[in-house]
Formats: structure tokens, C-alpha cells, sequence
């Protein structure tokens, strides 16, 4: 789910003026087929076509589906600005650094402020910053599956080839497969396993990633 502008968004004329009762059509990207959008989250409440600004040239709440081809325009019609495509889907990729713009569902990750990951543990997650509203979002962390060519430090944590976790028990482990070898490699017991990583791997083998 997209939305569109943010909090306080306010357009002008070429004049440098408010744009007072501009108008901004949504269409499907590329395309003249007018598109819907909301006045709300939920997408129940439908805007106008095409959504006014107000009095000031501010622009009403607009959420939609995917991406839109969105045409700014005076209150008389006179195109200003088109844009082509729009939104957070048309822009954010996976992994993308978090957007307050953006309404996130369950399994959207994103990059925090703080550089790490986090995974939306609601839909409709929208305004809530990763780094600080854990009842939203839950940090994680990828575990790496074991490569002959990787060179692995110690307490690191791999998948072996049988679906297992293991703990690297030295430094500069290279070429030592952990499911054969015990003298490099031991079993990653539960305690061993970061919590953070053991709700990222449920969460993903729950949703089949």
C-alpha cells in the first residue's frame, strides 16, 4: 500500500503562490485509466477524482494500491507537474531504508535509522519507527548458510547442509564443513543462538521464505 505526499505538504504555482483549489489526478501507471485512491488506511473511504488541494494547497490524506501516474494541476485544469509512477511500492525495494510515507504489512522488512533490520509484525504499519515501537516492528538478523569459500570467526552461526545450526568454535574457520567436523564447528544450542535470530528464522520459516 502507497501514500501519497506527507504531513504538511503544500504545493504552489509557478508564481511561487498556494495553489489554491489545485487539483492532482491518479491514474494507473502509463496509462489515462483514472485510479482510486483513499482518504484513509483502510481504503474504505474513496477520494475524489481528482483529489482537490485545499485552500492553502495542501493536500488531503491519499493512500492507493500499488503504484499511480498522478498529474498536478491548477484549479482550472493548466498541467503543472506529471509524475509517472508514484508511490512507495513504485519506489522502495526490498529492503529499503524505512519510510514514514510508506504502510508497511506483515512481512515488509526494512533498514532502521540504525542500520539494522527490522520485519513488520502487523499490517497497516504505518508512522511507527522501527528503532522504537517494538509492538510494529521486530528486529533481525540473517543467518548464513555454511560456504566452503567464506572464511568464519568464532561464535558465528551457520546452517550445515542437513538443516542444522552451528556455532564456529575457532577464528579464521575456512573449508571445514560443520555437519563432519567437530574440532571447528559445534552445535548451536538454543542458549547459543542470539534471541533476535531465533524469531527471524521462525518468522520466515512460518511464512515459507
Amino acid at each position: 500500500m502507497s501514500r501519497f505526499g506527507s504531513v504538511g505538504t503544500q504545493y504552489f504555482d509557478d508564481a511561487g503562490d498556494p495553489l489554491i483549489d489545485g487539483l492532482i489526478f491518479f491514474f494507473e501507471p502509463g496509462t489515462n485509466t483514472a485510479k482510486t485512491t483513499f482518504a484513509d488506511a483502510g481504503l474504505t473511504i474513496p477520494n475524489t477524482h481528482p483529489v482537490e488541494l485545499s485552500g492553502a494547497g495542501r493536500l488531503p490524506n491519499v493512500f492507493f494500491t500499488g503504484s499511480a501516474r498522478a498529474i498536478l494541476t491548477t484549479a482550472g485544469g493548466t498541467q503543472i507537474e506529471p509524475r509517472d509512477p508514484v508511490g512507495g511500492d513504485a519506489t522502495d525495494n526490498a529492503f529499503s531504508d524505512w519510510n514514514t510515507d510508506r504502510i508497511y504489512n506483515i512481512p515488509d522488512i526494512v533498514v532502521g535509522s540504525d542500520g539494522n533490520f527490522y520485519i513488520s509484525i502487523v499490517d497497516g504499519n504505518a508512522n511507527n519507527n522501527p528503532t522504537s515501537a517494538p509492538t510494529a516492528w521486530t528486529q533481525i538478523r540473517f543467518i548464513r548458510v555454511w560456504n566452503t569459500n567464506e572464511t568464519y570467526s568464532v561464535r558465528q552461526i551457520v546452517q550445515g547442509a542437513g538443516g542444522l545450526l552451528y556455532r564456529s568454535l575457532t577464528d579464521s574457520n575456512l573449508g571445514n564443513d560443520p555437519v563432519t567436523d567437530i574440532i571447528n564447528w559445534g552445535a548451536a544450542a538454543a542458549a547459543t543462538i542470539p534471541a533476535v535470530i531465533r524469531s527471524a528464522a521462525k518468522t520466515f520459516a512460518y511464512r515459507n521464505f
